[in-house]
Parts: structure tokens; C-alpha cells; sequence
């Protein structure tokens, strides 16, 4: 029986293997090939993608973390109290020496830490105040994106190649200082991004032809953030350039099959950053992502060829025992031992040697897919170490890990930097002893034993000096590290730079103590209220002024603790219209106090907003003007009075003026008859008595009729000098040139037959009477003419010129000249310095020269010197008013 049922089992057998020899030679190698094709592009594809995805979000976190420090940064140093103590002093029109220079050395200290190459504090108008770069101040940057979008938030713009770097625009708005929901300007910084860019060139994972890149979208656009393998330059490149990376950023997050810029096809995964739409893409080129599915082809082949020879080889084994098919499993269990799950062998029959190969292809599977999960999590942890140094090497702090010796066995760059070093790498092995003094180091280990004996430090506040001799304020952290049994094998330290925010916080308390000191002496009311007027700050000249306690007042609304209730109700309508309108108010109040004083007060009120922009209450000054007012009514009581004493004075001077005219026609007309009563006796004596008289009485009879004659000219000269006050001046433009050579033609008609060379240079025009200032040029004219009679080459010269917004004009001669001692003597009445023997003349035409050029609102003045002629200049305003002198 025994014999019976292991024929059945060895005829069994031999018949599966003779049709599964079959089944393989006929079938196996075609369904193989295709199914096995398409498995395996299935899996392989799912492992590209995660592959893909993997890359793309560690790019993603490591540019996160980037923009995320950046951003932090420069909003830490945007409110910095020297820039906003700057743009508030700016505002109120002062100079802000001191916060400048101090703006200047922060800035200054940002960029001597490497990461920002640049900084800038712009105003709210675009206009630089401070600059690492002195030749910027002053320049608008209003047309800039950068600080355009820094006035709204935070910004950082598109990274741009510089040199052999790569630079981005950071920015930040600047509060007003005390008004911190104001934004008064823009901090600027130009940061250098080449770390992001390098980052970005890691094509671990992707092979030969593997890329990342960072984009966004620009419209129909791609701009491309950093160079691409294919393309170094950068620039907008139009979608249908650059079709992968456009599939890409239309459907993120899924792996897409497309052709690239070169036409070729290739495998690309997005993944959205997360800040103003950029993109991280990563790609491979289909051919080299599916190569391994050649090879499994290939593979596929020879196994199919292998296991026809092997199912033949088999069914004869079979035939001839089982020993054959006990050896095979052996060679696979061994290859399994040797590390390769993949290796397989065929169930051909459901008895214990089918039983027995599912069994190990199933162990094989298991082992297989375990090998896969545990390269996955390697993977996985080793991008999340890649980017957890990342994020500690950014942080601007100082992270590490000590042993119980003392020694570094992690560091960041900050950290690094700290002590000394150039990298971390400098830095492990090492003790503090080996970067900082004795005193110094021992204190840090001092605290590290303590850590060590389980007693955390917690936000320790300490004073170090580090080796670069620079003084610091830090706040550091120390806790245990411990090992998987619990037992503390060293210690982890977190330290943070605070000396600006100190020095910050200083200045803080500086400005709030200058401001209290401000508020408390000012004789100034300062008073602030809420949104439904109740004074929440009132200053001591604001308490004094109402005569009541702090207690009466603070909490309070004007109703309750104003005497005048109408004055209360007025006051409350005006904090109405400011927190209602937003508008600034500025009003003359009367305010009462306790004791019944009334005070006038000129009160600016001005609304508060919070962040958002809302109304929250007020702001109010007041000035007392109570004496201010009192003058000023006593100041036009007094022009009142003055205005009535000038119309009295005016009116009696008009009456003056008329007696005096009066009295001068009168003067005139009796002088008048005497003279010609002597002049015509003695025309009548030297015509009929002529033959009575000697030479002598000849003589004196013609000096008393040519004296006669003078003294009716002086009279008309006079007269013509009175009229001269009361006649209008009338201005028009006037042609000097032609009037200079009327009244030298006039001028030189009385020479006779002398021969005077008249020179003109070209004169300027001037507004001026015409008739009136012929006279004044007719009269210089006759002067040089008259007074260079003596001289055979007498010249007679005339110019003008501009100069300070008069015209001025001279007349030269090369006559007698005077005295310049003497000189203030010529332009009064009768005033000469020459004898009438010598030079005949009534001494009146110089003065009423003066007296014309005084009514155009101009000056006379002459220069000389005996013997060597005269120069007379006068002015003429060119525009503006005119002062009547006469």
C-alpha cells in the first residue's frame, strides 16, 4: 500500500511537470514579459514618485526654513528703536543726528554677520536716510517692488545673480516710534541667497540627469528663481519653453509624464512652497527612471529560459526522484541567506513540495517587502537629519551637545561662529577651555556639572566676553542628555544673542522716562481719552489746570468732573467729530476749574487707531493762550486808536500840504515883483542913462539885472522842486537807450560849438515816469557837459548794468570834479561846491534828480576826486514797490 500511494504521488508529479513545462515553453515567456512589464512599471513608478516627492519636499523644507529665517530676521530688526526713533524724529522735523548714526551701526553690525550684504532704512515718501552705502542716502526708492511691499508686510523678492553669488531683497515695515500703528518707513536688506541656491544643486536620489529647481509663475510665464542645468541664465521664459516644469506647476503634488524644453520625455513632481506662489519641481528623464525595467525584461527573459530548462530539467529529475526539486529549494533558501529576496521558486503542485515552495515564495515576499520598508525608513530618517542640521545650522542661535567631558559632539554654525571657529567641524572634540578664558570656560563648566547632576539651567542671564573681544548679554538653556536606560551621558545648550534686545529695551525705558519727563514739566495740558471720552492719562499741568485729584479726573468723562456743564457738553461734542471724522481738530476752548478760574486754551485733538485702523480714542494738547488773547485785544484796541491817529495826521498834513502850496504861489508872486521891478530898471538905466554912467556903474548895472534874472530862475526852480512832491508817478517800460540820447542831444545843444565824444554802452530797460526820468538824464548830461567845458577832449560817457535785481545806471565826465569829503553835500537844495563865477548854476538840479530817483524807489551816489571828473550812478528796482519819498 505504501508502494501504491508513492506511485500515485510519483506519477502525480511527473505529469504536473511535464504540463507545466509545457504551459512555460508555450505561454510563460509572452504573459511573463507583458505582465511582468506592466507590474513592474507600476511599481516602479510608484517608487519614482515617492522618490520625487521625497526630494521635492526636503528642497521645500529647506527653502521654508530659509525664507522663514529670513523673514524672521529682518522683522526683528525692523523694530529696532533706532530706526524707529529715526523716522519718528524725521517726522516731527528734527535732525536725528544720534539715531542715525546708531541706525547706521546696526545696520553695519547686520551686515558684519554675513548674511545680509546690505541695509537700508527708507521713509515712508521712498527716500533712503540710512545706508550701509553713505551714497545711497537721499536716493527715492518709491518705483521698488520691494519697498513698495514693504510697507504692507514682510516681503522678500525674486533672488537675482550678482557676481559669483546670488542676492534677494528682504524688507520690512518700520513702526513709529510712539505710535506703533503708523507705519513710518521700510527696512530694506539685500541678503545674500547663495546657501539656497547650492542647496538646491543637491540631486541626491535623482541620478545623471535629476534636477531641482524653484520657479513661479509670472502670467504666461515661468521665471525660474536659479539657474537650471539647461538653461544657466536667468529670466522669464514663456510656458510652452518649458512645458515640464508648466505641467508641474498646474497640477502640484502629482507625478506627471511629459516632454521638456529638449524634447524629451521626463518624470516631474511639484510641491508649493508656500510663499508667494514659488514652486519646487523636481525631475528625471523617463529613460533613466525606467532603465531598471530593461533590465528586469532582460532578466525576465533569461529566468523564463532558465526556468523552461529548469521545468524540463525538472520533469526528468522528477521522473527520477525527488531530490532535484529539494536541492533547488536549498539553492534558493541559500540565495535568500545571501541577501536576495527576490529570488523565487514556481508551485507547481498543491502536495508538500507545492506546499513547501508557496510557503518559501511567501517568506521571500515578506522579506521583500520588509527590506523595502526598512530602505524607505532609512530614507525617510535621513532626510529629516539632512534637514534638522538644516534648521539648527539657520536658526540664529547658538544649539549643541556636550559629553560629560566637557567635549562638543554637536554644534551649529551659530554655535561655531560663537566660540571662534570658522565651521562646526573645528569645533567637535573640543572643550570650551580650547576657545574662551580660564575664568570664563570654568563658570560654563561649572553650570554643565550641575546639568549633569540633573538640574536643568533654565534661561540663565549672563555676561560672557568671546574671543573675538566683543561683550555679550546671553540667555542660555541647559538640560540632561540622556540615553535609551535613562542615565544623563551629557548635556544639550541653547543660547540666544539678547545685547540688542537690552540695549533695546533700554532704550525703550530712555525714551519712556524723556517722554514722562516731557509731559510732567510742560505748561502744556496733554491729556488722552478712550472711545467713550474718559481721560486715561492727564499730565500735572492738565490736572492743575481743572483743580482736581487725579482720582476726580482719570476714569472720568468731562461731565463728571467739569464745573460748566456747557463747557463739558461743547467738549464732548468736539471729541465726537474727532473719533467720528479720524481728522485732527484743533479749537480755542474756555476752560473752568474748581476754584472758578476761566482760562483761554487752543486745543489740538487728534484721533488714536489700533492695528487695524479702527477709532480707539484720542490725543489732545493744550496751550493756554489766556494772556496771548488778552494782548491781542489789547493790540487792536491800540490799532484802532492808531488808525484814527493817522487819519488825524493825515488829514492835517493835506492841510499843511495846501497852506504850503499856497504860501509857495504867494512867496512866488511877491518875489516875482520886486524882480521884475529891478530888472526892468535896470534894462532902463543901461539904455537910457547909459551915457551918464562910468564903465563901473555899467558894470554893476548889468550884474544887478543878470542877478535879477538868476533870482527868477531859482524861483522857477523852486517852484518846480514843490511840484514835484505832489505829481504821480506813472511806470511803464521804458527804452533807455533812446531816452539816454534825447537828453544828451538837449544836454549838449547849450555847448556851442564845443566838441565833446559821447559814448553809450547798451543800457537796460527799466520801469520808471518817462517824463521824470528824462529830467534826471538831462541833468547828469548838462553837469558833465558843463563841468568839462575847460577840457579840449572833453567825454561824456553813459552805461548801466543789472545787479541784484536793480538796474543801475552812471554818467562819467573827465571834468573838474570835487572833493569827495564833500560828496553828501550835492543832492541838497542850493547845495554847491563850485563858485558861480566859475560855473554857473542854481544848485537845485542835482537835488531834484535825488528827488526823482528816491520816488522811483531807487539811490543816487557819486564818486570823484578834483581835477580827474565825476561818475554819478543811480538805481532803478527792476520789480516790487516803489517808495514815494516825495
Amino acid at each position: 500500500m505504501a508502494r501504491a500511494g508513492a506511485g500515485r504521488v510519483r506519477g502525480s508529479v511527473t505529469l504536473k511537470l511535464t504540463l507545466l513545462v509545457a504551459v512555460i515553453v508555450a505561454v510563460l515567456l509572452g504573459v511573463t514579459i507583458t505582465v511582468g512589464n506592466r507590474y513592474w512599471r507600476e511599481i516602479l513608478r510608484e517608487q519614482i514618485d515617492d522618490r520625487l516627492s521625497a526630494v521635492a519636499e526636503s528642497h521645500r523644507a529647506i527653502v521654508r526654513a530659509h525664507v522663514s529665517q529670513l523673514q524672521e530676521r529682518v522683522a526683528i530688526n525692523s523694530t529696532g528703536g533706532a530706526s524707529r526713533g529715526l523716522l519718528g524724529e524725521l517726522a516731527d522735523g528734527k535732525p536725528g543726528d544720534l539715531n542715525r548714526k546708531y541706525a547706521g551701526q546696526t545696520f553695519a553690525r547686520i551686515c558684519a554677520g554675513g548674511w545680509a550684504l546690505s541695509a537700508r532704512l527708507v521713509d515712508a515718501a521712498g527716500t533712503v536716510v540710512v545706508s550701509t552705502d553713505a551714497d545711497e542716502v537721499g536716493r527715492s526708492l518709491s518705483g521698488d517692488s520691494v519697498f513698495a511691499k514693504g510697507l504692507a508686510g514682510v516681503h522678500i523678492g525674486l533672488p537675482q545673480a550678482a557676481g559669483g553669488r546670488f542676492e534677494a531683497g528682504i524688507s520690512a515695515p518700520v513702526r513709529k516710534l510712539p505710535a506703533p500703528e503708523d507705519v513710518g518707513g521700510v527696512l530694506v536688506l539685500t541678503v545674500d541667497v547663495t546657501p539656497l541656491a547650492t542647496a538646491l544643486q543637491d540631486r541626491t536620489g535623482l541620478g545623471e540627469t535629476g534636477e531641482v529647481m524653484l520657479a513661479v509663475r509670472e502670467g504666461e510665464n515661468i521665471r525660474f528663481l536659479f539657474p537650471r542645468r539647461s538653461r544657466p541664465l536667468l529670466g522669464l521664459v514663456p510656458m510652452e519653453e518649458a512645458p515640464a516644469t508648466a505641467a508641474s506647476l498646474a497640477k502640484p503634488r502629482m507625478l506627471q509624464r511629459t516632454r521638456d524644453s529638449r524634447g524629451v520625455p521626463v518624470l516631474v513632481v511639484g510641491r508649493e512652497v508656500g510663499h508667494q506662489g514659488w514652486m519646487i519641481v523636481a525631475r528625471i528623464d523617463e529613460w533613466e527612471a525606467y532603465a531598471p525595467i530593461g533590465k528586469a525584461r532582460n532578466a525576465v527573459l533569461v529566468l523564463a529560459g532558465a526556468i523552461g530548462a529548469l521545468g524540463l530539467a525538472g520533469a526528468y529529475a522528477v521522473a527520477l526522484g525527488f531530490t532535484r526539486p529539494i536541492r533547488r529549494l536549498a539553492r534558493a533558501a541559500q540565495s535568500v541567506a545571501e541577501g536576495d529576496f527576490a529570488t523565487s521558486v514556481a508551485v507547481r503542485s498543491s502536495d508538500e513540495l507545492g506546499a513547501l515552495s508557496a510557503t518559501f515564495n511567501e517568506m521571500t515576499v515578506a522579506l521583500r517587502t520588509r527590506a523595502t520598508e526598512r530602505e524607505k525608513a532609512e530614507a525617510s530618517l535621513a532626510a529629516e537629519r539632512a534637514l534638522l542640521r538644516t534648521l539648527i545650522d539657520v536658526l540664529p542661535v547658538s544649539i549643541y551637545v556636550k559629553d560629560a567631558e566637557n567635549r562638543f559632539l554637536v554644534a551649529n554654525d551659530e554655535a561655531a561662529h560663537s566660540v571662534g571657529a570658522a565651521n562646526p567641524a573645528e569645533v567637535l572634540g573640543r572643550t570650551d577651555a580650547d576657545f574662551f578664558p580660564p575664568a570664563l570656560a570654568a563658570a560654563f563648566m561649572e553650570s554643565e556639572r550641575q546639568v549633569l547632576r540633573g538640574e536643568s539651567v533654565l534661561n540663565l542671564e549672563h555676561e560672557s566676553t568671546y574671543p573675538d573681544g566683543s561683550a555679550r548679554n546671553e540667555l542660555t538653556t541647559k538640560v540632561p542628555l540622556r540615553d535609551s536606560t535613562g542615565a544623563i551621558v551629557g548635556i544639550v545648550g541653547v543660547s540666544r544673542d539678547i545685547t540688542e534686545q537690552k540695549r533695546t529695551a533700554e532704550a525703550v525705558r530712555a525714551s519712556e522716562a524723556l517722554l514722562r519727563s516731557i509731559t510732567d514739566n510742560t505748561e502744556d495740558i496733554i491729556f488722552v481719552k478712550d472711545r467713550e471720552s474718559r481721560t486715561i492719562f492727564k499730565n500735572p499741568a492738565g490736572l492743575r489746570a481743572n483743580a482736581r485729584p487725579p482720582d476726580q479726573v482719570l476714569g472720568h468723562t468731562d461731565t463728571e468732573f467739569n464745573v460748566d456743564p456747557d463747557q463739558a457738553a461743547r467738549f464732548l461734542a468736539d471729541d465726537r467729530r474727532v473719533m467720528e471724522s479720524g481728522q485732527t481738530l484743533t479749537v480755542e476752548e474756555v476752560l473752568t476749574s474748581a476754584t472758578g478760574e476761566q482760562r483761554v486754551l487752543l486745543t489740538t485733538k487728534t484721533p488714536r487707531f489700533d492695528a487695524e485702523g479702527r477709532v480707539i480714542g484720542l490725543v489732545g494738547i493744550a496751550h493756554d493762550i489766556t494772556e496771548r488773547k488778552a494782548a491781542e485785544e489789547e493790540v487792536r484796541r491800540l490799532n484802532t486808536d492808531l488808525e484814527q491817529r493817522v487819519l488825524d495826521r493825515t488829514a492835517q498834513l493835506e492841510e499843511a500840504n495846501r497852506e504850503l502850496e499856497s504860501f509857495s504861489y504867494s512867496i512866488s508872486h511877491d518875489l516875482r515883483a520886486p524882480l521884475r521891478a529891478v530888472n526892468g530898471f535896470s534894462r532902463i538905466l543901461l539904455k537910457d542913462y547909459a551915457g551918464q554912467l562910468d564903465e563901473e556903474g555899467v558894470r554893476l548895472a548889468g550884474i544887478i539885472s543878470a542877478e535879477a534874472q538868476r533870482m527868477g530862475r531859482l524861483i522857477d526852480a523852486l517852484l518846480e522842486f514843490s511840484r514835484l512832491a505832489r505829481k504821480a508817478v506813472a511806470l511803464a517800460g521804458i527804452d533807455m537807450n533812446e531816452l539816454a540820447r534825447e537828453a544828451f542831444a538837449e544836454a549838449a545843444a547849450d555847448a556851442g560849438d564845443r566838441t565833446i565824444e559821447f559814448r553809450l554802452d547798451d543800457l537796460p530797460s527799466a520801469p520808471a515816469d518817462r517824463t521824470l526820468l528824462r529830467q534826471v538824464w538831462v541833468n547828469l548830461f548838462s553837469n558833465a557837459v558843463k563841468f568839462s567845458r575847460k577840457r579840449t577832449d572833453a567825454t561824456v560817457e553813459a552805461g548801466g548794468r543789472i545787479e541784484a535785481g536793480d538796474a543801475v545806471y552812471w554818467v562819467r565826465d573827465n571834468g573838474a570834479g570835487f572833493d569827495p569829503r564833500y560828496a553828501d553835500k550835492l543832492f541838497g537844495v542850493f547845495q554847491r561846491l563850485h563858485g558861480q563865477e566859475e560855473f554857473e548854476g542854481t544848485g537845485v538840479g542835482l537835488a531834484f534828480v535825488h528827488r526823482i530817483v528816491l520816488r522811483h524807489g531807487g539811490r543816487i551816489w557819486a564818486e570823484s576826486a578834483p581835477g580827474q571828473g565825476a561818475i554819478f550812478y543811480f538805481s532803478l528796482p527792476l520789480a516790487g514797490e516803489r517808495k514815494d519819498e516825495g
